[in-house]
C-alpha cells in the first residue's frame, strides 16, 4: 500500500459543479470524504455544512478539528454557555463529551477531521 494518496478534488467536479449533496430533511448535513484504512485507525475526514434555521445538538464521543471554509457558523457550548462565531480560516477544536448547539446566520461549510469510525 502507498504510503502517500492523492485524493481527488471533493468540493467540485471538473465542469466546477459541487459535489458535496444537497440538504434534505434539515438545515445541516455531513458527508465523509475518505478515512484510513488501517484497523484500529479511527480517523476520518468530511465536510460539513449548515444554513440558518433550528440549531443541530451534538454531543461529541470523539476528538474533531472543524476548519470553516466559506460562510459562517455558530457554536454554542451547552456546558459553559459560551458561543463562539466563526468564519472562513478559523478552526474548532471539539473534545470527547463536547455538548454544543451549530447554527449559522447565513450559511457555512467546513471540512472537518474526526478520530471515529466512517458513517
Amino acid at each position: 500500500m502507498a504510503l502517500v494518496q492523492l485524493l481527488d478534488t471533493f468540493l467540485t467536479t471538473p465542469e466546477g459543479k459541487e459535489k458535496i449533496p444537497e440538504f434534505q430533511q434539515s438545515n445541516s448535513q455531513l458527508m465523509d470524504v475518505t478515512h484510513s484504512p488501517k484497523v484500529n485507525e479511527h480517523q476520518v475526514m468530511g465536510f460539513f455544512r449548515i444554513r440558518k434555521g433550528e440549531p443541530l445538538h451534538y454531543t461529541y464521543t470523539y476528538n474533531e478539528l472543524k476548519y470553516v471554509i466559506s460562510g459562517s457558523i455558530i457554536v454554542k457550548d451547552k456546558t459553559t454557555g459560551i458561543t463562539h462565531h466563526a468564519k472562513a480560516g478559523n478552526v474548532f477544536n471539539f473534545s470527547i463529551g463536547a455538548d454544543v448547539e451549530f447554527t449559522s446566520e447565513d450559511e457555512g461549510l467546513a471540512v472537518f477531521s474526526g478520530q471515529r469510525d466512517p458513517l
